[in-house]
């Protein structure tokens, strides 16, 4: 046990543990992807007269930040689930490494 191991005894990397909480980080990118674009729709006053065109125009920038906010942190779901994504093939690829080099041993 590494002094690190000892430290942080309940974090492991199991394989379908990370393969699920990869797909789930994905879902939730998806489902905020989805969100920016409903939420795309531009602003239009429901009128012509000067109390409604200065209302959608204090309404506006509130909408744009609403649409940064959703496409940053659905960049960051999708960054998150990248590295997620490349955690699990270089975890299945020393899996391989172990198993290659530890052949499994046959009853005598």
């Amino acid at each position: 046990m590494t002094p690190a191991d000892a430290r942080f005894p309940d974090i492991a990397l199991d394989p379908a543990r990370l393969r699920a909480i990869s797909g789930r980080l994905a879902d939730a990118a998806e489902l905020l992807r989805r969100a920016g674009s409903a939420h795309a729709v531009p602003v239009a006053s429901p009128a012509d007269d000067p109390a409604s065109l200065g209302y959608t125009a204090r309404l506006t920038p509130l909408f744009a930040a609403g649409q940064e906010h959703l496409e940053r942190e659905t960049a960051y779901l999708n960054e998150l689930a990248a590295k997620a994504g490349e955690a699990l093939r270089r975890l299945s690829g020393q899996d391989a490494d172990a198993a290659r080099a530890f052949p499994p041993v046959r009853p005598s």
